[in-house]
């Protein structure tokens, strides 16, 4: 099975085949994968077009709206996700149809069976993670404490785990309503790591950085993540490793994506704040369409 990175920085899924002898998804094969609750954003709509022009291979998941009438009008197969989800929360299904697609046109071989393995040890670090484990043995409760009034930085691979490192990112904004940033290693390291300097220690009570690390990464980029990591704490911020679990790559990415989405709720709880409502992005939304009149 191809190395599959999943792009979740915001609950939308796209995919990259990273194995060198395929080309990127949308530039292979021409396909596109849409999720809309409703309506098309004008990206959007601009890529269907752009993709209906060159005749390429589509296939559509949707709530409804817009999205679904044009699969329909141009005979384009259709995924119906149940409505009322926030697209974040509804990363499963996103997830497992588009791969059960892919997987039908050769692109994920093997999906199928290695995820009925995965799901299984996904329930195991579920309960691990339910509420009724005090702090103490609930893994997910102690780190959302660690974060709690903290601004994060959540540092990455440059492979399996840039991805879900959005993620973590998107859902500690979205769920916790706390400011976070994402970036990855090495590229941060020729930039970003400047900021690192003694001046960064006046703020040093107001911050925290996650370290995503799975046994995947490159042995140069787990001695970064060594090195790097110290130099934080040497700024006196904690730097936190957090560890994929399981054999196979998607067993790895998914059980990172779980553990942030518990962190993120737990964070939420702490902050005495409903996860699900993202009432700044609806204000957003709206101002918009108020200046278009």
């Amino acid at each position: 099975m191809h190395s599959i990175a999943a792009d979740v920085a915001s609950g939308d899924v796209e995919y990259y085949i990273t194995d060198p002898g395929d080309a990127a998804l949308n530039a292979g094969i021409s396909s596109a994968f849409w999720f809309a609750g409703g309506m098309l954003c004008s990206p959007r709509i601009a890529a269907v077009d752009d993709a209906l022009n060159r005749k390429a291979m589509l296939a559509a998941i949707a709530t409804g709206g817009l999205l679904e009438e044009v699969a329909q009008l141009n005979d384009i197969p259709l995924a119906k996700l149940p409505g009322g989800l926030q697209p974040r929360a509804a990363l499963g299904y996103l997830f497992v149809m588009t791969m059960m697609f892919l997987e039908q046109v050769g692109h994920a071989k093997g999906f199928s069976k290695e995820l009925e393995k995965v799901i299984p040890q996904l329930q195991k670090h579920r309960e691990k993670y339910i509420e009724d484990n005090s702090t103490t043995i609930n893994p997910a409760k102690n780190l959302a404490q660690k974060l709690h009034k903290k601004i994060v930085i959540v540092y990455s691979g440059p492979t399996l785990t840039d991805a879900v490192g959005r993620r973590w990112k998107a859902q500690l904004c979205e769920n916790a309503k706390t400011l976070a940033f994402a970036n990855q290693f090495p590229e941060f390291n020729h930039n970003e790591l400047v900021g690192w300097s003694p001046s960064i220690e006046e703020l040093a009570s107001h911050l925290a950085v996650v370290i995503l690390r799975d046994l995947g990464d490159h042995p140069q980029v787990r001695q970064r993540m060594n090195i790097v990591g110290e130099l934080i704490r040497s700024r006196g911020v904690e730097a936190i490793d957090v560890h994929s679990r399981g054999e196979t790559e998607l067993e790895r990415m998914l059980s990172l994506v779980q553990f942030g989405d518990f962190v993120s709720y737990y964070l939420a709880i702490l902050n005495e704040v409903d996860p699900t409502p993202v009432k700044i992005i609806d204000a957003l939304k709206k101002a918009l369409a108020e200046a278009k009149k």
